[in-house]
């Protein structure tokens, strides 16, 4: 299914780019903010691994090589991948890989209907899909935006608050911070950031 849907995006692909660690090609506010070289570090000792929900790929592992492309997960784009299976993708990869914790970090809504961008939605039904068929997580949620406006911040607070995350190896005190307190960076104090506890 994620080879099918990506064969669907190829005209979005620019081909003639250099293929890139997708970690190092995302540079929108939330990259802009990660210590991406501690996140590698985490990555290549097996206490981390990173998928980024992609327009242009569906889902990618933070290490696999992708190219540029020009799509966002919203309209068109985001119809072609629900209609691709992407929740049911993200579903069997956590099923496949059985992590012990799931975080997803997102400005959207979680409901289709609720949000021009769809990335939350496809994470919050991924996760909870397999949820029901099976994944023994004893962590599962969504970090998300309950206050703010405007897509820098928002997305930079969302980028901070998963280094602390990373920082802390997704410790149970910052989860629970946030779930009870919420997260409001120094940097962007209209931002407040809340946690969506699955399990």
């Amino acid at each position: 299914m994620l080879l099918k849907g990506r064969d669907s995006m190829k005209a979005r692909i620019d081909m003639d780019a250099p293929q890139t660690e997708a970690l190092s090609l995302y540079s929108g506010h939330f990259y802009r903010v990660l210590d991406k070289q501690r996140i590698t570090d985490k990555i290549q000792n097996d206490s981390l691994r990173v998928f980024i929900l992609s327009a242009g790929y569906g889902i990618v592992e933070a290490q696999e090589f992708i190219q540029d492309y020009d799509a966002k997960m919203e309209g068109s784009i985001a119809r072609t991948w629900k209609n691709e299976g992407l929740t049911k993708i993200i579903a069997e990869t956590l099923l496949k890989y059985q992590p012990d914790k799931v975080f997803g970090f997102f400005a959207g809504e979680k409901n289709w209907a609720g949000s021009i961008s769809k990335y939350r939605y496809f994470y919050s039904e991924g996760v909870k899909q397999a949820l029901s068929q099976g994944l023994k997580a004893t962590e599962a949620g969504c970090f998300y935006r309950a206050e703010g406006q405007s897509a820098g911040p928002i997305l930079s607070a969302l980028g901070l608050c998963f280094m602390e995350a990373v920082s802390s190896d997704f410790s149970d005190a910052v989860i629970n911070s946030v779930n009870e307190g919420g997260f409001r960076p120094d940097r962007y104090p209209s931002v407040l950031l809340k946690y969506d506890r699955f399990v």
